[in-house]
């Protein structure tokens, strides 16, 4: 009488939750919205362009937008990047924001960058900073005693 009670119990269990998780999806499905095109378009650009860490190796400031050169590795591969300095390109340092005159040669960064027709355009970049120095590295002791 046990057994022929659980199973009833259970296989009740089953289609009540069978009746009421459809219900429910239903309802889950009918507030989801899907994704307009510029989201869509902006999630299979960072797809495309992830976030890339590399070094500056040349900044042409003259040029109108300004181009930055950055040579990055993609897996094992060294790949050299040049990119568009714009009027919207932003340049973290920490939590500060600086200008894009911040930007030197030799500075180690991350840039998430579009693409726009063939033209690679920086939308942020983050300076990062220099590394801190191992201790006994930094040069010959100099103090007196």
């Amino acid at each position: 009488m046990r057994k022929a009670t659980l199973i009833v119990f259970v296989v009740g269990s089953c289609l009540l939750a069978m009746g009421i998780l459809p219900a429910l999806a239903a309802g889950w499905g009918a507030s989801y919205q899907e994704p307009g095109p510029a989201k869509a378009a902006m999630a299979q650009q960072q797809r495309m362009f992830p976030r890339v860490d590399g070094q500056v190796i040349a900044i042409d400031r003259t040029a109108s937008p300004m181009l930055l050169t950055v040579q990055v590795m993609q897996g094992t591969k060294e790949q050299t990047l040049q990119l568009e300095l714009t009027g919207n390109t932003t340049v973290r340092q920490g939590l500060f924001t600086r200008s894009l005159d911040a930007l030197q040669v030799g500075d180690h960064i991350w840039l998430d960058y579009g693409q726009v027709n063939k033209t690679l355009i920086a939308d942020e970049i983050g300076i990062l900073n220099p590394p801190v120095a191992v201790l006994g590295t930094e040069g010959p002791d100099v103090r007196t005693s």
